[in-house]
């Protein structure tokens, strides 16, 4: 699903979940969830990894899942190269959901290594 301008599109955005019944979604666009105009889904919440804004002024994006599943963040190592936003549910059994993305855009253009990648999976 295209969720380029998704301030236009919340109310599809949301059908579109209620239509999939889905508890959780991972968003990658990076006008998700800006620090400063946090978007709002009716019965979800939106976990995000702020940090430094992208050169546009853009934060990254974020894992939506249903307010009525218990959450806790599960910190990661930094990494120069890739962010990682992990979020564990508090369910029987519990479910580890991870985003991945590169970093803002730097004037230098660091490439995703093995071991970056390494540290996406966990233990």
């Amino acid at each position: 699903w295209n969720v380029t301008s998704i301030k236009n599109k919340i109310f599809e955005f949301h059908t579109f979940l209620i239509d999939h019944n889905a508890d959780i979604a991972i968003n990658h666009h990076r006008n998700l969830a800006h620090p400063k105009k946090t978007l709002k889904i009716p019965n979800y919440k939106i976990h995000r990894q702020d940090g430094p804004l992208t050169i546009n002024n853009k934060s990254r994006g974020g894992v939506l899942i249903a307010k009525n599943i218990s959450t806790e963040d599960t910190p990661r190592p930094a990494s120069s190269n890739i962010e990682i936003l992990t979020i564990k549910t508090r369910t029987t059994p519990s479910l580890m959901v991870e985003a991945a993305y590169p970093p803002p855009p730097k004037v230098k253009y660091n490439k995703i290594n093995s071991s970056d990648l390494d540290a996406i999976i966990l233990p």
